[in-house]
């Protein structure tokens, strides 16, 4: 049993990689399980493909990314959306960059101050 979830993980790993993300939906209709939800939420927030993301958390339940969708629709930049998405697969570092990049100090406070990290504030 065990062994077909890790098949259908790494089916899934290998389809999100090969043919996209809408053919990759297609064989999780087909083969529901959380995790393989979970696997395909997360690459569409890689590409920013809100919609598919959205729909993915739902289908595995993570009421946590549903909310941070709903936020990233909110955002009036596709680079402040990047930077969001790099801050939630915990690459803090490089989302503080993206912000300090594009001029906005404020965020990378922010995030700083979310994390905890007061020491470089």
């Amino acid at each position: 049993h065990t062994h077909t979830h890790t098949q259908s993980l790494r089916d899934t790993r290998d389809l999100l990689q090969k043919v996209g993300i809408q053919d990759a939906c297609q064989f999780i209709e087909d083969n529901p399980h959380p995790r393989l939800w979970r696997l395909l939420a997360e690459s569409s927030l890689e590409t920013l493909d809100l919609e598919m993301a959205e729909k993915a958390f739902v289908r595995c339940g993570d009421y946590q990314g549903i909310h941070f969708v709903k936020r990233l629709k909110k955002l009036d930049s596709e680079v402040k959306q990047k930077a969001e998405v790099v801050a939630y697969f915990k690459r803090f570092e490089a989302a503080e960059r993206m912000y300090l990049d594009m001029d906005r100090r404020d965020l990378a406070v922010d995030l700083r101050m979310k994390l905890g990290d007061w020491f470089r504030v």
